[in-house]
């Protein structure tokens, strides 16, 4: 969870710089919950194949709960982080299924999810 941790406080202080919301104590709260949202919802591309596509099936409906609206460059960014967690996670649990050095297996998922 520490990696989704930094990916949240990465994205919030991006949107912070990018978005600019005004001084109002609901706006701040709205784009902590988005980031909070983005940053822990990556946990859903860990799943294989169809990670990303819930990724950004997650990440629009944030936007539109939580009337934030990110630039191009945050979707984009999100997706590619994404599609690198499902390709990993992907080639991890292949290896631990055929016994190829299980042991990195379990130590990259142990990273992944802790």
């Amino acid at each position: 969870m520490r990696l989704y941790g930094i990916l949240f406080t990465a994205f919030f202080v991006y949107l912070l710089y990018a978005v600019r919301p005004p001084l109002e104590p609901w706006a701040f709260a709205r784009l902590i919950a988005y980031s909070l949202a983005a940053g822990f919802g990556l946990v859903v591309s860990l799943l294989p194949l169809a990670g990303p596509y819930l990724y950004s099936a997650l990440l629009s409906y944030i936007s539109s709960t939580f009337a934030v609206e990110p630039p191009a460059l945050f979707f984009t960014a999100a997706w590619w982080i994404s599609w690198a967690l499902t390709l990993l996670s992907t080639i991890f649990i292949i290896m631990y299924l055929l016994e190829i050095k299980r042991y990195i297996a379990k130590l990259a998922f142990k990273i992944l999810l802790y």
